[in-house]
Order: C-alpha cells, then sequence, then structure tokens
C-alpha cells in the first residue's frame, strides 16, 4: 500500500507538469496517450510485477488512470449538465479507446508476463531446475 502511494504522489507531480505541456501543444489524445504510458505509467506502475494487488489498491490506480485519461479526451469528457448542474460521466471503456488506452490491471499483467518471462528464458533458471547436489556438499537452504 506504501508504494502505491508514494507511486501515485510521484505520478501525479509528473502527469501535472507534462499535461500542461501537452495543452499548450494542443495534442491529439492518442499521442497525449503515448506520454502518459511512456513517463507517468512507468512511474505510476514501477514495482507493480511484485505486487499483491488488493481490490482498494486496483481502485485508487483505477481512478487515477481514468481521470488521467479525463483530461487527455477530447470528444469523451465529463460535462455539466446546464439545466440541472449534474456532473455527466461517460463510460471509462469509451474515454480509454479514445485515449488509446487499457485499463490498469491489463498492464500490471502485461509487466508481470514480461518479468516471468525473462526468468523462464535465462539459463541460470535451466541449471537450477535439472541441477544435481554434488557429493559432499550441503542441502539446499531455502528461503
Amino acid at each position: 500500500v506504501q508504494a502505491v502511494r508514494s507511486n501515485l504522489r510521484k505520478a501525479r507531480k509528473c502527469w501535472s507538469r507534462i499535461s500542461r505541456v501537452l495543452r499548450a501543444e494542443n495534442a491529439s489524445p492518442r499521442v497525449c496517450g503515448m506520454f502518459y504510458k511512456a513517463t507517468v505509467q512507468a512511474i505510476l506502475l514501477f514495482g507493480s510485477e511484485t505486487w499483491t494487488v488488493s481490490p482498494s489498491m486496483l481502485r485508487r490506480l483505477e481512478g487515477f488512470h481514468i481521470r488521467s485519461a479525463w483530461r487527455m479526451a477530447k470528444t469523451n469528457k465529463p460535462r455539466k449538465d446546464p439545466i440541472t448542474g449534474d456532473w455527466r460521466y461517460p463510460a471509462s471503456g469509451d474515454v480509454l479507446e479514445e485515449v488509446g488506452l487499457h485499463s490498469v490491471e491489463h498492464y500490471i499483467g502485461v509487466r508481470r508476463q514480461t518479468i516471468a518471462t525473462f526468468i523462464v528464458n535465462r539459463p541460470i533458471f535451466a541449471y537450477c531446475v535439472e541441477g544435481v547436489r554434488r557429493r559432499g556438499t550441503s542441502p539446499r537452504q531455502w528461503w
């Protein structure tokens, strides 16, 4: 939980600086999404491969992700109804599609799969699996 809080704090700072530049340049939602993925999301999900993600943590991450997508979007933005004064929020899927993003859960899964593939394809992993204890050595210690 502390890692998520720390990463959210850092990601908010990074996003506030980058979003000003993107807004000033009038960048398209897709371009904004690419900048978001390259910079802010890297900070937000740093270390997520090792996290045990609880539903409350996922909601916090997803909330930041969706709010950022609303700020990048042009057509699927939250709008205030002029008559009633109530806010109307578009469907999250439509906003993410316009900006070119997926859910946070998807990105965490991709990061975990990348690390798992890297570990499995390393030759040292095969040596460990096929390894045999040499005669006269002490038994393996399990950590």
